[in-house]
């Protein structure tokens, strides 16, 4: 896989909206992935765009992944999570009827996968800062909790609370009748 070490900043006119576009383009097997980031005024609030686009030799683009983000960090975890779940091998043959299928939750569910390093745990106050306010709590809530029933992830308390801060009880979640604190991948075991 070749990745084009170039990325391009269009500043574009404030008339549009749009402030800023980052493109980064990555080459494999004859086809062109290019992911653009836009940063752009909605509805009097500032937004991050991410478009994952596919364009092959005969010059037909497809758009793979579009979606709104409160953050550019929302972003960049949206196209990290994005690629883990769609190598590209799996999605040049795929196509874009195979990324439709996903739901909200999956995306969710992929970016918490992808935040949570093997062998460590994490703490769900970093997680959760990691999404921003791009995503309503009750929506990574779901997310946790299905990973959790689908064995996915282990979640538990801190044992020793007296070292959490505020920020880590507000992100606690509610589960089986205690606060969890912390996420990890069930190979940690």
């Amino acid at each position: 896989m070749t990745t084009t070490a170039t990325t391009v900043l269009d500043w574009q006119n404030t008339q549009s909206d749009t402030f800023q576009t980052v493109h980064q383009a990555i080459d494999r097997h004859g086809r062109r992935y290019v992911i653009t980031t836009a940063l752009s005024m909605a509805g009097g609030e500032l937004v991050s765009w991410l478009t994952i686009t596919s364009t092959g030799d005969d010059g037909t683009r497809t758009t793979l992944h579009q979606d709104r983000y409160a953050t550019t960090q929302g972003s960049k975890v949206a196209a990290a999570a994005w690629f883990k779940r769609h190598p590209l091998t799996e999605v040049e043959f795929a196509g874009p009827e195979h990324v439709e299928g996903a739901t909200g939750t999956e995306h969710i569910q992929a970016a918490i996968l992808t935040l949570i390093k093997t062998g460590t745990w994490a703490s769900l106050a970093g997680l959760r800062a990691k999404f921003g306010t791009a995503i309503a709590r009750d929506r990574i809530d779901q997310a946790l909790t299905d990973l959790v029933t689908a064995r996915k992830i282990i979640l538990i308390p801190e044992s020793n609370q007296k070292t959490l801060t505020d920020a880590d009880w507000n992100a606690a979640l509610w589960l089986g009748g205690e606060y969890r604190h912390l996420a990890a991948l069930p190979s940690i075991r």
